[in-house]
């Protein structure tokens, strides 16, 4: 009976010891996710809903066919025989050019892919790690590679395409969540010991400073810039409801203002829901009043040039993110034509709804996707846009 007795304490007493390393374990995640310069992390499980959990297949929404529709995509054959890339990551694209890091023989680098020919490009020279993904707007293209690993220090890099020269304009930096446009950078960033939101012009090697303190996730079509602000009214203070207000900047005027609230949810979609092209921005908004999830994704449209705000009834799917390219959004798989305000299928055939990827690219029109099945080589595919 004693030894029973010695064996049961003894058990109780290893429960509790696993409980406290358990709860101290926690708690020391939560520390580190809170000393995060980028990121912040929910708190309220009641806020959980919030947070996207794409699944299944993706299914066309059931839209009347209008005056505007994507075409049927086909698949882009890649063409060099002396380049072997085994696999794409984090594309962008511009136009009918798109660049991406890659695996290669040799290592990790970055490449240039004409959709039209399927002439590809390395850029870089491959390496065993890679920074800032790249981002390409007309005959320029821009990314980051590792410095100081230890200090988070990266350097960027600008290829010129039309001139096939390779230059390092800018100091160190942390080049998180880089953007570009109109031959200016912007990204979240530290200078001296601010964070904040910087910006470089690569033609006439202006520095710029655009926002400072709990902010993030910028975007930039020049003049002007958006950015997702995390305070929570008092300086220093962050938001811990999964939201942050999108605020507009313009960089000619130095006008300012708040355009909206968007989500900010601690996964992998964080940054997805708010983009800006021309003078259109688009975002997905809390609404305060729905009482479902599909519900609380709320789309909204912002013309910078009118100061006018358009709130769209979509039949919104996911993956939750939002893209824009002259006067078309997307929003999850539903199109959106900004001069007509008609709605149409991104992808409209039910075989292929779910090779559709993350991420979607879209620019000028063209829709750009990576799939890959697990069985085959990653596959590129392109569809366009069309009116009639």
């Amino acid at each position: 009976m004693k030894t029973l007795r010695r064996r049961t304490i003894v058990l109780i007493i290893v429960s509790l010891l696993v409980l406290g390393l358990l709860i101290i374990s926690r708690n020391e995640q939560l520390r580190l996710l809170a000393s995060s310069p980028f990121r912040s992390f929910r708190t309220n499980p009641d806020a959980a809903y919030l947070e996207p959990t794409p699944t299944g297949k993706v299914f066309p929404t059931s839209l009347p066919t209008q005056k505007i529709s994507s075409s049927i995509p086909s698949e882009v054959h890649i063409l060099n025989n002396t380049l072997e890339i085994e696999k794409l990551f984090s594309p962008d694209l511009d136009g009918t050019q798109m660049v991406a890091q890659a695996k290669v023989a040799n290592g990790l680098g970055i490449v240039q892919i004409d959709l039209d020919t399927g002439k590809v490009d390395l850029l870089s020279t491959p390496q065993e790690l890679l920074g800032t993904p790249p981002k390409i707007s007309g005959h320029k293209v821009v990314w980051s590679e590792p410095v100081n690993l230890a200090q988070s220090q990266y350097q960027l890099y600008v290829y010129d395409l039309s001139s096939n020269q390779l230059t390092q304009p800018y100091v160190l930096d942390y080049y998180h969540h880089l953007d570009f446009t109109d031959d200016i950078a912007v990204w979240e960033g530290t200078v001296g010991q601010t964070s904040g939101i910087y910006g470089y012009n690569v033609t006439t090697n202006q520095a710029i400073t655009i926002a400072q303190t709990l902010v993030g996730y910028p975007r930039i079509a020049y003049p002007w810039t958006i950015y997702l602000d995390y305070n929570a009214g008092t300086l220093g203070e962050r938001r811990q409801d999964q939201a942050a207000k999108l605020w507009a900047c313009n960089l000619e005027t130095q006008e300012r203002f708040e355009v909206g609230t968007t989500f900010n949810p601690d996964d992998a979609t964080a940054g997805s829901y708010h983009a800006l092209d021309t003078h259109w921005v688009a975002w997905f908004g809390t609404d305060s009043n729905a009482d479902s999830n599909v519900a609380s994704y709320q789309p909204y449209v912002y013309d910078l040039s009118t100061h006018s705000l358009y709130t769209p009834t979509l039949p919104i799917q996911w993956p939750p993110r939002v893209l824009l390219s002259n006067n078309v959004a997307v929003f999850g798989n539903v199109g959106l034509d900004l001069a007509t305000y008609e709605a149409f299928n991104v992808i409209s055939i039910p075989e292929i709804a779910d090779m559709t990827g993350i991420p979607l690219l879209l620019s000028e029109e063209n829709l750009v996707w990576l799939w890959d099945d697990g069985e085959t080589m990653q596959k590129i595919y392109h569809s366009r846009i069309t009116r009639r």
